[in-house]
C-alpha cells in the first residue's frame, strides 16, 4: 500500500497555491514512480492534475486555490491508496 504526506503549501502570485506530496511505501521509503491524481470532488470523477513521483518520492502540484483536493496513488505491484488533504 501507498501512502502520502503533505510536505508544503506555498503561497504563489495571484493567491494560487502549490502543493508538494511526498509517497511512501509501507516501510516508510519514498516510492519513485507512483502516478498521484488530484481531484476536486471527493467521487474523484473530475480530475484537476496527475504527476509522477520523482526519484525522492515527490511530486508537486501547482496554481491551485484553497479548498479540499482528493488524492489517488496509483503504482504497479502496490494497492490504490486514495486521501484528502484541505488546504488554505
Amino acid at each position: 500500500t501507498l501512502s502520502d504526506q503533505l510536505d508544503t503549501v506555498d503561497a504563489g502570485s495571484g493567491g494560487t497555491l502549490t502543493l508538494t506530496y511526498t509517497v511512501y511505501d509501507n516501510d516508510g521509503n519514498v516510492e519513485s514512480g507512483a502516478i498521484v491524481e488530484l481531484y476536486a470532488t471527493a467521487g474523484m470523477t473530475s480530475i484537476i492534475d496527475s504527476e509522477t513521483s520523482d526519484a525522492f518520492g515527490i511530486c508537486t502540484f501547482t496554481n491551485l486555490v484553497a479548498g479540499t483536493y482528493y488524492l489517488k496513488l496509483i503504482k504497479a505491484g502496490f494497492a490504490t491508496a486514495t486521501d484528502s488533504e484541505v488546504v488554505a
